[in-house]
């Protein structure tokens, strides 16, 4: 087995809720600036690759909301979240950067907002998340 592979396994088994949604959120984020240098670089299937794998990061974060705990901020994720998916759909099917750069945009204070939530469980501050640009293409 790959030994990446067993040190997230070991990560996602050993995390508490907060962290997961922190790892699905800085996960799509990292895969939305995949599709970006991807489409920058004019990699078709990489960029569909990341573009789905955002996708799929957001929608797990969608379907852990439960509305009835979370009231209505959990039905502003949910409505966030969703309108998130549509424009990375729209990204890929029209191939353009705008939409991943929303995305990103708009993941970025969440992932600062869950990050200091951490930090105030575990007693310390939080990191300054860093600025995400699109890679340049590797020759």
């Amino acid at each position: 087995m790959n030994p990446y592979r067993q040190t997230l396994d070991q990560e996602v088994l050993s995390a508490d809720p907060v962290q997961l949604v922190l790892m699905l959120l800085k996960g799509a984020r990292q895969s939305v600036e995949q599709a970006r240098r991807a489409l920058h670089c004019g990699e078709v299937r990489e960029r569909a690759l990341a573009v789905s794998q955002a996708v799929e990061r957001i929608a797990e974060l969608c379907r852990s909301l439960d509305p009835e705990r979370g009231g209505e901020i959990a039905v502003r994720l949910a409505a966030l979240y969703d309108y998130m998916i549509l424009r990375l759909n729209e990204a890929n099917a029209e191939q353009t950067e705008s939409p991943l750069a929303e995305v990103s945009g708009l993941l970025a204070p969440l992932i600062d907002a869950w990050s200091e939530l951490h930090a105030e469980a575990a007693g310390a501050m939080p990191p300054a998340s860093p600025e995400m640009a699109p890679m340049d293409c590797v020759a």
